[in-house]
């Protein structure tokens, strides 16, 4: 199903922001995203235990590429009982080139649930790459480890130019669930753990274009094979065209919406 949008708002009016809303149907619940139109990918990580099979919840539907020997497991979770896990070698996820991950000048928000089994490496170890090749452009979320611990950064680069946003905590442990997000909330890219903004320092050029279409790769680099994470991740939504955190915030409670 291609990419469809009923609403494109680049950012909230307050700091806080909910990304639920709910209705009563019945005497059931029922929880509502007033952005899912603008979902690129959502992925609950749900399914049987040692399961290859990622379903894509968004409207697109995506086809999900397994890579390596990552796989559901019941090891480990946030909200549904399982997660992905990633061993470090060579697993990761794919989904091919398309216009929902090409961010161009506009806002957007990549966030999900993760628990670091290892320490990120100095150079970063790979959330999301939203490359074709490691020589490609423009863009790369990891998490590094330089020895004062595990932080966010940002990497992206423009023909022959590149710049890169250096996260100075706070930072991630070992074995513990966090909440990561990153915005790009009109020209500033900010990046969140567990709510609470940190520092990302960079170049001038925070406006630059992300490009479309992009494919995304997840838990690795653009090759599948370079800075690869180790651990589960659970809770992973892209949304295109909406900076869903600008100001400190309380993380999500529950899984994301389907609707």
């Amino acid at each position: 199903m291609p990419f469809r949008r009923t609403s494109l708002r680049a950012t909230k009016a307050t700091g806080f922001y909910s990304p639920k809303r709910s209705r009563v149907v019945g005497s059931r619940v029922v929880t509502r995203d007033p952005d899912f139109s603008n979902v690129s990918l959502l992925l609950h990580m749900d399914g049987a235990n040692g399961s290859n099979t990622f379903v894509d919840n968004s409207l697109n539907n995506f086809t999900v590429t397994a890579n390596g020997n990552v796989q559901i497991s019941n090891a480990q979770n946030k909200f549904g009982g399982t997660s992905a896990y990633f061993d470090g070698a060579g697993d990761s996820l794919s989904i091919a080139s398309n216009s929902a991950f090409g961010f161009s000048t506009s806002a957007f928000t990549v966030e999900l649930f993760a628990f670091l089994t290892a320490d990120g490496a100095v150079g970063g170890t790979a959330l999301f790459d939203f490359r074709t090749g490691l020589t490609g452009t423009p863009w790369t979320f990891y998490v590094a480890n330089d020895g004062a611990g595990n932080r966010l950064g940002m990497y992206y680069a423009t023909g022959t130019s590149f710049a890169e946003w250096n996260g100075s905590g706070p930072f991630l442990s070992l074995n513990q669930w966090y909440h990561i997000a990153l915005v790009r909330d009109g020209s500033t890219y900010k990046a969140f753990l567990d709510g609470v903004q940190g520092t990302l320092t960079a170049g001038s050029a925070n406006a630059v274009d992300l490009g479309t279409p992009k494919p995304c790769r997840i838990g690795a680099a653009a090759d599948g094979t370079t800075a690869p994470y180790t651990g589960y991740i659970d809770e992973l939504r892209i949304t295109k065209g909406v900076a869903r955190y600008t100001a400190n915030f309380t993380p999500p409670v529950s899984a994301f919406p389907n609707q």
